[in-house]
């Protein structure tokens, strides 16, 4: 009985995570391919039909009903945005296989919060959610590490286990010619030199993602939830911070490094309004300033100055910084009452061609960048350290998101991140 009983909670667990990380951060991951994109479907439909199977076999389609953890007005914002879009698009003619993704993101979304809903109401916790997805950013962790060393080594060839053409690496590959392979099934690596490894001969890793901003993406916020998961660990600011600089060594993302820091200030700043901890964090901000001042002077050689002049460089067609700038103008920049909206394409925005997202799409995107903002920050300064820890990872989230733009609203992750901020919104108004 006893061996039953664990069989079955082992087998919930398991379930569990593959659910969290295919809902969250599963379409920017290989797990696609060995979770819900095994199905001959489109992905969007892929995606519904296994969160639907593993919904199923975990909860029996169980209802949670009249949850007030999703009694919040940012939610509401995100679904009339999305209700606007049907309406848009059919009037622009979009192509319906836009719209039928946009359908679909919102189906997989209520499956998704009635999972998330379903674990909280058996659990009486929302730790089973955090470990789930804390579990990939450690896994990108430790899989890199191990890569480097074996490469450093001898031990493995970085440039082995070719892989062939697929959604999560097509764009790269059509448009930069870039060739990704994935050495002892480890980490992705693409033949750019590392930037700060350069000397060791090593290459570029991006975990499981195909390139190393979309892995800091998947994996920073989950940083944040460190804080909360592991409060009962000494020093956890040093360790988070000795990952942050150890993984940002490895393979770098100056958007990443910089939301990061701005992010983890903020944390210390909270830290500094404890009072008590007052000494504590003055003194890490001194160690912060003075490591990256060492780190920086130790590292300005000629291919660290060139990688920062490629990614702040706002003149150059594609570059990095003109790239952002080109889909946040589109965001904030509409020029009629209907446009593309969201199912714009990031690669027109980008190369500057006339489209624009409408009036009441580009209000429906502020208001949910404002309203999450603002959430985000009575969050970050409640008392609570879970609704701190969330309001950090929600924070983190959404400056790295503006990278992005509009692409956003292309997946279940920001839906992902809003129940988060739903369920510790909820939190703080209990106090």
């Amino acid at each position: 009985m006893v061996k039953t009983t664990n069989l079955k909670q082992g087998c919930n667990k398991f379930l569990d995570l593959i659910f969290i990380l295919s809902f969250s951060i599963g379409y920017a991951s290989l797990i696609k391919y060995i979770t819900y994109a095994i199905f001959p479907f489109p992905e969007s439909i892929e995606l519904f039909l296994f969160l639907s199977i593993v919904y199923f076999l975990r909860f029996k389609f169980h209802i949670v009903k009249n949850s007030v953890i999703l009694r919040n007005k940012l939610l509401y914002i995100l679904l009339f945005l999305y209700l606007w879009e049907f309406v848009q698009g059919t009037k622009m003619g979009t192509d319906i296989n836009a719209i039928l993704v946009g359908i679909l993101i919102l189906c997989s979304s209520f499956v998704g919060f009635q999972y998330f809903l379903n674990i909280i109401e058996e659990t009486n916790s929302i730790d089973r959610i955090f470990s789930s997805y804390c579990f990939y950013s450690f896994y990108s962790f430790y899989t890199i590490l191990l890569l480097v060393f074996l490469i450093l080594l001898g031990i493995v060839y970085p440039f082995t286990n070719q892989l062939t053409t697929n959604s999560l690496f097509r764009a790269n590959m059509e448009t930069s010619d870039v060739i990704y392979y994935f050495p002892a099934y480890l980490s992705i690596v693409s033949p750019s030199p590392s930037v700060f490894l350069s000397g060791l001969n090593l290459p570029t890793f991006s975990g499981l993602s195909h390139e190393p901003q979309a892995m800091f993406y998947a994996i920073f916020p989950a940083v944040f939830l460190f804080l909360y998961k592991f409060r009962n660990t000494k020093n956890i600011e040093i360790k988070i911070l000795i990952f942050f600089l150890i993984i940002s060594i490895m393979t770098t993302s100056l958007t990443a490094v910089l939301c990061f820091a701005f992010t983890f200030l903020i944390h210390l700043f909270w830290l500094f309004k404890q009072g008590g901890q007052r000494k504590y964090a003055v003194g890490t901000v001194l160690l912060i300033v003075i490591g990256l001042i060492i780190f920086i002077e130790s590292n300005m050689n000629t291919k660290f100055q060139s990688f920062m002049l490629e990614k702040t460089n706002f003149d150059a067609d594609y570059s990095s910084g003109s790239y952002s700038l080109s889909l946040l103008t589109y965001i904030f920049s509409p020029t009629s009452f209907f446009g593309e909206g969201i199912f714009g394409s990031t690669a027109d925005q980008a190369s500057k061609m006339s489209i624009n997202c409408g009036y009441i799409s580009s209000c429906f995107m502020i208001l949910f960048f404002i309203t999450f903002l603002i959430t985000t920050m009575k969050n970050i300064f409640s008392k609570r350290l879970l609704c701190h820890s969330i309001g950090l990872a929600c924070l983190y989230f959404i400056l790295h998101s503006l990278k992005y733009g509009i692409a956003l609203f292309n997946s279940t992750y920001v839906f992902f991140i809003v129940f988060l901020l739903c369920y510790s919104d909820y939190q703080r108004k209990l106090n």
